[in-house]
């Protein structure tokens, strides 16, 4: 597949990911007690058939800002006031091509600071507590399509020169080992990125809404398939909604965006009390 000049070699690097700790690394990892990534406690060894072990005590999972899905829009993961909304004012009369979007936390407090720690601070070792976390979110949602492939956001290979790994795939990998079987198949080579695009965070609303058109090239082999496309955090969903077209204009049916957290915004109640 042709990828706006990309050698393949720059293209494979685009979804590797930093290397599993060194043998002295994982001995030491098991020689110490854990202490949760949030309140620095030392987990228990009676605490380890906890869901958040061995990264967060019981307590820290709890308290974190998950986003309840009955309460979510369907389409695009907004906060709603009624439950099971397909739509919501912020994607309906949009440009929204996502089908669905599955979103476990709000994008604040801790979650913000190990996202942004992972991502530009190289902290990747954050990746399997953030993967697990996606893992358990869904232990409360339907099942996934068994047909589903998951498909990491892809960076282009400047900026993974430049960030050292893809954050998505990194995150995308640790949710898959997380989930039961059969596993879900993951094709990170199917939706490449060929134009590098300015970051999102250094944009206004208006300029990261246009950023991610016509960035991404999907490979022939996705047609007919249903996509899960995989990212850490969204905001405006420009991102998602442009892959998300590249897919479909590939012969994607469906396209699901599956995300960490979302910066979600508190729902409009309206009043129908007599005036």
């Amino acid at each position: 597949m042709k990828t706006g000049g990309t050698s393949g070699d720059e293209a494979e690097r685009a979804w590797l990911h930093p290397q599993p700790p060194s043998r002295i690394g994982q001995w030491l990892q098991q020689l110490l007690p854990p202490a949760c990534h949030h309140c620095r406690a030392l987990i228990p060894a009676n605490a380890y058939a906890e869901g958040g072990a061995p990264f967060l005590c019981p307590e820290c999972l709890e308290r974190l800002p998950w986003l309840a899905p009955a309460f979510s829009c369907q389409r695009c993961g907004n906060l709603t006031a009624e439950p099971k909304r397909r739509g919501c004012p912020q994607c309906l009369g949009s440009n929204w091509s996502l089908h669905q979007t599955i979103a476990d936390l709000r994008y604040e407090g801790i979650v913000r600071e190990w996202v942004l720690r992972c991502k530009f601070g190289r902290q990747d070792w954050l990746g399997p507590l953030l993967g697990r976390l996606m893992a358990l979110a869904q232990q409360q949602r339907p099942p996934l399509p068994s047909n589903a492939v998951l498909i990491p956001v892809p960076l282009h290979p400047n900026r993974v020169r430049k960030r050292g790994f893809n954050q998505a795939l990194l995150l995308a990998q640790h949710l898959l080992s997380n989930l039961p079987e059969p596993k879900l198949e993951m094709r990170p080579e199917w939706l490449r990125r060929i134009r590098d695009t300015p970051p999102q965070t250094e944009l206004s609303l208006e300029e990261r809404l246009r950023n991610p058109e016509n960035a991404f090239a999907a490979a022939p082999e996705v047609q007919g398939r249903t996509v899960i496309v995989v990212d850490d955090v969204m905001t405006t969903g420009s991102t998602l909604n442009a892959s998300a077209r590249t897919l479909q204009a590939q012969g994607v049916p469906e396209v699901i965006a599956w995300v960490l957290c979302r910066r979600v915004h508190e729902p409009e109640v309206q009043d129908f009390g007599s005036h």
